[in-house]
């Protein structure tokens, strides 16, 4: 089975990747200070658009037209200053050195202007990732994800392309809080942790917060992922999205006058259900056996069902109330029959495999100024997580005695008991369920225009079953 799998993502790979250049520029990113390699770099030719990332080496290779003489190659990396580059020779490797932004080199120069929004963003503490770049970074992989942006940042390291679980500084990934909206996420994940559930294409900012951050989140002990969505008041929208692997709709209408109200609600889906159909027909067209047995293996395609809800009423700056909502579905099934039958043997083999996972989550608030210098926030919400795997191998049917058992052993069998019966079953199953509660209130009185104080009280209630 792990054969077959292999070969038909190999066959997949082989129909969609093609290649169709043929001059290659080999790229190595590295810091510039330190010398240490970059991984995640994305580089754009600017003729074309191209983009390619490097990868744990900083090392990657763009391929280009055969008649391009020459290329402007731009490189790009959160917290890091672009760099940008003109490649003339394609036959030597291009060396490009990047370093952190905000450094400058030659002679100081300092600036001061009114910061343009408010990003609340510290140097040294945490890190704000804007929606612009939310909107390049995070849209790059089989399946569009903010963790792809956050993957990024320096001092965070991963177990790979295929993970949403953050390392920071070698921490281990349960180190980090996930917040969506103020919310406490326990499980933002996808697929095992392959993707996390923040879609690029419903948040505003995230801001990641490292070494030191608010107490109100004091479960974490190596980051903070404060995710913030979008506003439902900020005009009418629908949005539509087909992306490689995932089909997306999303509505935001504000309501009432001056439009205090705003509603909105979105869905995504992963479309492999189509591709599979779409090799399908490959297979039956070009009648292959093969390649139709490896389909009829996957009983139930890979697949995300997600769906957003969020509503917010704000009649002026001063008072706000929203309630949000998550319900998230994904799993996979294969099933495999095998009834062979050969000169030895007459034993047939089954296979099942069912991984289902549903993720569902409710809260509400209020932010209100109490007074010009005290703002208060209050939270309330549940969360509910069902993780669920059966797995069976069997093995059935007549198995005749070998030519090397008989010979060995044939005179202590009586005639006739050349064969014997075969009957095994191996079984896993393995199922999680937790019940999470939450309540919380903050506040931030304003002492002075450099004094910020901030208390509040918080609890947390989890019951699991596994």
């Amino acid at each position: 089975m792990v054969k077959r799998g292999f070969y038909f993502f190999l066959f997949i790979m082989l129909i969609i990747i093609p290649s169709v250049y043929a001059k290659e520029v080999s790229i190595l990113v590295t810091d510039k200070d330190l010398g240490i390699p970059l991984e995640g770099v994305r580089l754009t030719e600017t003729g074309t658009g191209m983009q390619v990332y490097t990868d744990m080496e900083g090392q990657t290779v763009m391929a280009l037209d055969d008649n391009v003489d020459r290329a402007v190659i731009v490189a790009e990396l959160i917290g890091y200053e672009d760099r940008k580059v003109l490649v003339k020779n394609f036959g030597e490797p291009l060396v490009l050195g990047m370093i952190i932004e905000g450094v400058l080199e030659g002679q100081e120069l300092v600036v001061e202007a009114e910061a343009i929004g408010e990003t609340d963003e510290e140097v040294g503490v945490s890190t704000v990732i804007e929606k612009e770049v939310i909107q390049s970074a995070a849209k790059i992989g089989v399946i569009e994800d903010v963790i792809n942006a956050v993957k990024l940042l320096p001092g965070v390291s991963y177990s790979g392309a295929f993970g949403a679980f953050l390392s920071v500084r070698g921490s281990e990934p349960d180190g980090v809080t996930a917040v969506m909206d103020g919310f406490v996420v326990k499980y933002p994940y996808h697929w095992g942790g392959a993707f996390s559930i923040f879609n690029p294409n419903i948040v505003e900012s995230v801001k990641f917060s490292t070494g030191i951050f608010s107490a109100k989140y004091g479960q974490a002990t190596s980051g903070i992922l404060d995710v913030t969505t979008i506003s439902p008041t900020d005009g009418f929208r629908v949005h539509a999205v087909s992306s490689t692997s995932t089909l997306e709709a999303f509505i935001q209408a504000p309501f009432g006058k001056n439009e205090p109200f705003g509603f909105f609600a979105g869905a995504r889906l992963t479309n492999y259900d189509l591709a599979l159909k779409a090799v399908g027909i490959i297979a039956e067209a070009t009648d292959s056996e093969t390649l139709m047995e490896m389909l009829s293996a996957i009983s139930r395609a890979p697949y995300i069902y997600d769906f957003y809800m969020k509503t917010s009423y704000k009649p002026d700056p001063k008072f706000e109330w929203y309630i949000n909502g998550f319900w998230g579905n994904d799993g996979v099934s294969s099933a495999f029959t095998d009834e062979s039958i050969d000169t030895s043997t007459e034993v047939g083999f089954e296979y099942n495999f069912r991984y289902l996972n549903t993720d569902f989550f409710a809260n509400t608030g209020l932010r209100f100024l109490a007074t010009d210098n005290l703002l208060i926030h209050i939270l309330g919400g549940y969360e509910f997580w069902k993780s669920d795997i059966d797995a069976y191998i069997r093995e059935y049917g007549t198995r005749f005695n070998s030519d090397q058992f008989l010979a060995e052993y044939g005179g202590l069998i009586p005639l006739g008991n050349d064969s014997f019966f075969v009957s095994t079953e191996s079984r896993f199953q393995s199922c999680t369920l937790k019940h999470g509660g939450q309540a919380r209130i903050d506040f931030d009185l304003s002492l002075s225009d450099r004094f910020l104080l901030q208390f509040g009280l918080g609890s947390y209630l989890d019951l699991t079953d596994n």
